[in-house]
């Protein structure tokens, strides 16, 4: 766990760095709009420089995709490091699974494309512009790839328990046709997976137009969060229904005001919309004319 925590943090410098040089031509004609107290923020966030010249931009470029090099690799240790402390669980038949970290890992990045999709659409419909349909195009064959990986590995570690049979399928067995049985391959598997996984393959095959795509994106990505909402339950709730005598599950009722009960978990989910929408203010989106070109210009 201290592993994680050294790994997020430093992850999390890296993605703020990389946010700070992305902006930094639109900070600093923020900058010189600005008064006060915001005028000492942009000053900050413009990491002590005014200079956007074309030397200068060329130079940020340079930084962002060294940043986004390291990033990258970085990203994929944090989400599957999660999976890698499950997995090395030996006592949990559940968890201890090789594929663990990379079910974690691809759970992540549908998540990712998924969320972007929603966040996309919702602030383009409250903000009245119009939508980049072909960007919403390229994003869905992006989420059917990954989902395709990522469902397929799911089905596949529980297919290896069920293929090796060793002395804990039984219990497993019991956890996944009770306890687990509707929340796994009711919500999970049929409603959550099957559904998007085919509406995906549509979406992606078939030359819509954009109503059409612009409409049934969202929608199927709001189904997939959902589908990576539901895995983690079963993943991390399931794996602590089962007895520890392996004779049969134990039960769990989330309460509202416990530490890990249902409040909390709503003010975790909340959090980083309040985040994005205090950035949105801060760093405007998208903009009519945009203060960067012109400073550059």
């Amino acid at each position: 766990m201290a592993g994680f925590g050294y790994i997020y943090s430093a992850y999390m410098v890296v993605l703020l760095l990389e946010i700070l040089f992305l902006y930094r031509p639109t900070v600093v004609a923020l900058k010189e709009k600005a008064s006060g107290f915001m005028r000492t923020v942009y000053g900050v966030l413009s990491i002590g420089s005014d200079n956007v010249s074309e030397k200068a931009l060329k130079l940020d470029h340079k930084i962002i995709s060294f940043l986004a090099a390291i990033g990258i690799p970085m990203a994929c240790v944090l989400h599957g490091y999660v999976g890698f402390i499950f997995g090395g669980i030996k006592a949990n038949p559940l968890w201890a699974t090789p594929l663990m970290p990379l079910i974690f890992l691809l759970s992540a990045c549908v998540s990712g494309i998924a969320g972007i999709i929603v966040a996309y659409t919702i602030i383009m419909k409250f903000t009245g512009q119009p939508l980049d349909v072909q960007c919403i195009r390229t994003c869905t064959k992006f989420l059917w790839g990954f989902f395709i990986l990522d469902f397929v590995f799911e089905m596949l570690e529980l297919f290896s328990h069920f293929y090796m049979a060793t002395h804990h399928w039984h219990t497993l067995e019991t956890l996944y046709s009770g306890t687990l049985y509707v929340s796994f391959w009711v919500l999970q598997v049929g409603v959550f997976s099957v559904i998007p996984f085919f509406a995906l393959m549509a979406l992606s095959l078939i030359n819509w137009n954009d109503k059409i795509i612009a409409f049934f994106a969202p929608i199927i990505s709001v189904m997939i969060l959902c589908q990576v909402l539901l895995m983690r339950w079963n993943v991390v709730v399931g794996g602590q229904l089962m007895s520890k005598s392996e004779r049969g599950a134990t039960t769990f009722q989330p309460q509202w005001l416990e530490k890990e009960g249902i409040l909390p978990a709503i003010i975790i989910m909340v959090a980083p919309i309040v985040i994005l929408w205090i950035i949105g203010k801060v760093l405007p989106f998208w903009q009519k004319d945009d203060p960067a070109a012109q400073q550059a210009g």
